[in-house]
């Protein structure tokens, strides 16, 4: 009897430890793949990442192509920045892939912490937060194209635009206005010169 109840115990047990040894192998492994392809993607992609979308604009079509904005909740993205409780996360469409996405808000700007600002360096550690809650993973900085300047800083009246890959093909532009921890958008898109 005592010999019946240790089996049974001894077979649980280890039931418990393979499921366990299961379910942390798992977890570890869907962390490593966390990275997300988003460029190509479909709407319903998108959605599995970004969850359910806030608005849908159609922007038209342009030589049989149809353009479509879907806005998202920025998540975590919000809080790496100040006064920006409206903040939105944007996926430009052209014909069902996605092409582009955007953190802006409408009609305002927001800034960067002044604990994170790094005006030499275009407080790029902040924008290296922001590719990360996106695509799911840190800009690779050992790349030959991390941080290589595309478009050096154009001024436009008060509107600066900065443009540079952040990784293998992806490239980001941002645009701040008057001073540098005042961001009007941030957008990250395809760039073939990116390699």
């Amino acid at each position: 009897m005592v010999f019946k109840m240790w089996r049974c115990y001894a077979i649980k047990a280890l039931a418990i430890l393979g499921l366990s040894t299961f379910l942390v192998t798992g977890m570890q492994s869907s962390a490593v793949s966390g990275e997300r392809s988003i460029f190509g993607e479909s709407p319903p992609d998108i959605e599995r990442y970004f969850g359910q979308y806030w608005t849908r604009l159609t922007l038209g079509h342009t030589e049989g192509e149809l353009n479509v904005t879907y806005t998202y909740s920025p998540g975590q993205i919000r809080s790496f920045f100040s006064n920006a409780e409206d903040l939105r996360l944007s996926v430009g469409f052209i014909n069902d892939q996605a092409v582009s996405v955007r953190i802006h808000q409408d009609g305002a700007g927001f800034n960067i912490p002044l604990e994170r600002f790094e005006p030499s360096d275009h407080s790029m550690n902040i924008f290296d937060d922001v590719f990360e809650s996106i695509f799911g993973y840190r800009p690779p900085v050992t790349s030959p194209v991390y941080r290589q300047i595309l478009q050096p800083g154009s001024l436009q009246g008060t509107l600066h635009t900065v443009t540079y890959c952040i990784s293998q093909e992806i490239a980001m532009s941002y645009e701040w206005i008057s001073t540098e921890d005042y961001i009007w958008f941030i957008r990250f898109f395809q760039e073939p010169a990116c390699v």
